[in-house]
């Protein structure tokens, strides 16, 4: 033992939760989920001056100099590790003595470590009572005590606390339930009956959880898309078509549980095992097919299989000629609903509403749908055209009416940034005349009163043309009790609940939509923006996004590759997002939001160069009329901040008075035009135009008595120009009223307030506070924009500390 060394050092022990069960589940994924620990841990280790030690088994042996060291070390992991799916880590902490023996240490303090981690919640941190007094001296850090349980094996007391900042969870308390020497009544026989039973339910709870809600029945069934077996690839819309009606078919039969159709046809082109998809759609059948068409003659075969044990209990095949395509499709429906009748419960099919009785039509009409699916502005132009044309043939065809006020609803979403607000307005009206029109011929269509509904729901898109939410919501309700299974209804009610603030309903009914439909994309994308925007839980947020983007791509078009992309950023996934960016650039390179966000993406990352090839590009396909062009304020803002980050002040100045005279009483800009007069020297100039401006947004705002215009909004746009005008005033750093306003307003909890405290606190050169408030708010992925470039940060650049925070957010 001579090569052997006593030394003091910080042990941090790690555990990847539920690794054991993903291993039984699935050994490759759980194999790579450790070279995914392995490649993105370690050089965070090494960042924090940490030795890798080894791995056992799924947990990790680290150690540390420093105390301090090993904390940011732990906080930065879990940080990391939340955006890694499954890899879900407990850490505990602790210091003394160890022996050390080459690259290795053992001793009875690395004991301590590897006990104290299993009191740490999922994705926490928890330490010991040696390594809190490093703490105590910073306000950053709080911590919980847990208590002082016994430690299995290790004869120290303990005390155990549980970092409760950095947005980490709290630990387990184990100290009400201290593990003896004693055996219970039931012994070790007993302990090890109810470890069985926990693993049980915690088994069941994880399949329940990946998989549905919902319990699995016998009265259910998924219909997977029919594959299509000709050789006409054109002919791809018949067998979705033929899919999608047997599958409606089969949801009008009493107390049959259908799954809906987008999470059926997640497996469309896909060849999973039967049972996987059973769990994961929660379904005790599955129906499956294909289709062949060839001239006029038509092929269809179809075969119905039970989950748990693969048995095909039915399959039957039918040939018959073209011209007959609608009685060939409510055979094979009425053949196969017979079947699950006998087979399964015995019921009567209710009637559908809306349908029609025109093979023709109903052709017509699955050619839109197919179109209409792939959610791009020509499908969905192309799509109207065949329902219209189904119209014609059959102008009592009220599911062809409702879908035609659903595609013009699809056009006014996607074309939003590139129309001006009247022809979004006659968009709109369209949709809602045909909605209208489709209930006048079934009074009964959920479709279209959910249509309805989301279209005068009021969102920031069609608020403008229609806003009644009283009405949205009354439509909402008929819609979901006509037709309980249609998933839109559910997500256009959540978006309204969630703009009234009613947020525990809005969670709600996306949690019906995501029981009833788990692989829809778009029920998926509900749940990525109410966990981003309501409950701030990034990284369930992210997960939802990510299940969407891999269900559809084709989503990189439009708002939600937006919020998905800046999400990515406000995790300081930088690469992630400019490949994101980059995809939907490749897309659809002339899309306003992609341009934009391509734009603002790299003037955050300080990546000048690319940013004014991209603003180029916006500027020429979008400025194309100056400051009446559609959008203008949005392409100016972006513009101002090139300037600012690349010091062109006096452009800077002509650029924010153009954003002035298009939203005069908007107050964002009054800061950076304060700042950049101060820059100039034309603090005489600077406060005059402010207080002109001041003065004529608060005269139309006298008569605005009538709008409902919430009174911290007042509050904050008071601060932003009282804020502004202080800074032109002569030494308003030693100003009683602007030192009385940055106290004021540290106390305010408002993230845009939090940025102006930011600000105000650089600029009376008070970085302490500075970095207490930046520290926070990197930790909280809530930190201001272009934090990065901001010539604000100048006086702090070359700081070690600003440096380090830089570094944690990935711009280094």
């Amino acid at each position: 033992m001579s090569d052997s060394i006593r030394k003091l050092a910080v042990i941090v022990f790690t555990d990847i939760v539920d690794f054991t069960r993903l291993s039984a589940d699935n050994e490759p994924v759980a194999l790579q989920l450790l070279d995914t620990q392995r490649s993105t841990l370690k050089p965070i280790v090494e960042r924090h001056h940490g030795k890798w030690l080894k791995e056992i088994g799924d947990g990790l042996l680290l150690s540390f100099n420093t105390s301090k060291d090993a904390v940011d070390c732990a906080i930065e992991i879990q940080h990391t590790a939340k955006n890694i799916g499954n890899l879900n880590l407990r850490i505990g902490i602790h210091q003394g003595e160890v022996i050390q023996q080459g690259e290795d240490i053992v001793g009875d303090d690395v004991n301590v470590a590897s006990r104290i981690e299993s009191f740490a919640a999922p994705g926490g941190v928890v330490l010991s009572d040696r390594v809190l007094p490093s703490l105590l001296r910073d306000p950053l850090y709080q911590t919980k005590s847990l208590g002082s349980p016994e430690l299995k094996g290790v004869k120290q007391k303990v005390e155990i606390y549980s970092i409760v900042s950095h947005g980490l969870p709290e630990g387990i308390n184990k100290d009400k339930k201290k593990v003896t020497s004693k055996r219970s009544l039931f012994g070790t026989r007993g302990l090890l009956i109810g470890l069985s039973a926990l693993i049980l339910v915690l088994t069941a709870y994880y399949y329940k959880s990946q998989f549905s809600f919902q319990k699995v029945n016998d009265l259910s069934i998924a219909v997977l898309p029919f594959a299509n077996m000709s050789t006409d690839k054109e002919n791809e819309y018949f067998s979705d078509g033929i899919t999608e009606e047997i599958l409606n078919s089969l949801a009008q039969m009493n107390k049959l549980y259908v799954a809906a159709r987008t999470s059926s046809f997640a497996y469309k082109d896909k060849n999973e095992d039967i049972r996987k998809i059973g769990k994961q759609l929660s379904v005790a059948h599955i129906l499956e097919g294909s289709v062949r068409k060839f001239g006029d003659d038509i092929k269809v075969t179809a075969q119905l299989i039970r989950v748990k044990d693969g048995f095909h209990m039915w399959s039957d095949t039918y040939a018959r000629k073209f011209i007959d395509i609608f009685k060939v499709q409510e055979e094979i429906s009425s053949a196969i609903a017979e079947e699950l009748k006998i087979k399964l419960i015995g019921g009567d099919i209710a009637e559908r509403k809306g349908t029609t009785n025109d093979p023709e039509a109903l052709d017509l009409y699955m050619r839109g749908r197919f179109l209409w699916n792939q959610n791009q502005e020509k499908s969905v132009q192309r799509s109207i055209e065949y329902f219209k044309k189904a119209l014609e043939i059959d102008s009592k065809y009220a599911l062809a009416e409702s879908a035609i006020a659903d595609a013009y609803y699809s056009l006014g979403i996607i074309k939003r940034w590139t129309v001006s607000n009247n022809e979004r307005s006659n968009i709109f009206q369209n949709s809602e005349n045909h909605a209208k029109k489709a209930l006048s011929l079934e009074p009964e269509l959920g479709e279209a009163y959910a249509v309805l509904g989301e279209l005068l729901r009021g969102n920031q898109i069609s608020a403008h043309w229609k806003h009644d939410e009283k009405l949205a919501e009354e439509y909402f309700l008929k819609a979901i009790n006509l037709n309980p299974k249609y998933t839109p209804a559910y997500i256009w009610y959540s978006y309204l609940l969630h703009q009234q603030d009613r947020i525990d309903e809005a969670l709600g009914l996306f949690n019906t939509a995501f029981e009833i439909d788990p692989l829809s994309a778009r029920v998926n994308i509900r749940g990525g923006e109410l966990y981003n925007m309501a409950f701030k839980d990034y990284s369930r947020a992210l997960t939802h996004f990510d299940k969407a983007f891999e269900l559809d791509p084709y989503l990189v078009y439009g708002s939600v590759n937006y919020e998905y992309t800046t999400l990515l950023e406000r995790l300081y996934q930088w690469n992630r997002a400019e490949r994101s960016w980059e995809y939907a650039y490749q897309t659809d390179s002339t899309f306003f939001g992609t341009l934009w966000g391509m734009t603002n993406h790299y003037l955050e990352r300080g990546m000048n160069d690319k940013a004014n090839i991209y603003l180029k590009k916006f500027k020429d396909k979008y400025l194309t009329k100056g400051k009446d062009s559609q959008g203008a304020a949005d392409i100016y803002f972006l513009i101002a901040y090139s300037q600012l980050i690349n010091k062109e002040y006096i452009s800077l100045v002509r650029t924010l008075e153009i954003i002035h005279n298009i939203q005069p009483c908007q107050t964002w800009f009054s800061f950076d035009y304060a700042y950049v007069m101060n820059q100039l020297n034309r603090n005489d100039q600077g406060e005059k135009q402010l207080s002109e401006w001041i003065k004529n947004c608060n005269d139309d705002l006298s008569d605005m008595s009538g709008y409902d215009i919430p009174s911290d909004q007042f509050k904050e746009d008071q601060f932003f120009r009282m804020v502004s005008t202080s800074i032109l005033k002569d030494n308003f750093v030693s100003d009683p009223e602007f030192s009385s306003l940055v106290s004021e307003i540290r106390e305010i909890s408002d993230q845009e307030m939090i940025f102006l405290s930011i600000f105000l606190h650089v600029l009376v050169k008070d970085y302490d506070i500075v970095f207490e408030i930046l520290q926070k708010q990197v930790y909280n992925y809530n930190v201001p924009r272009y934090i990065n470039v901001h010539p604000i940060f100048d006086g702090i650049i070359d700081n070690p500390k600003f440096a380090e925070l830089k570094r944690k957010m990935n711009f280094n």
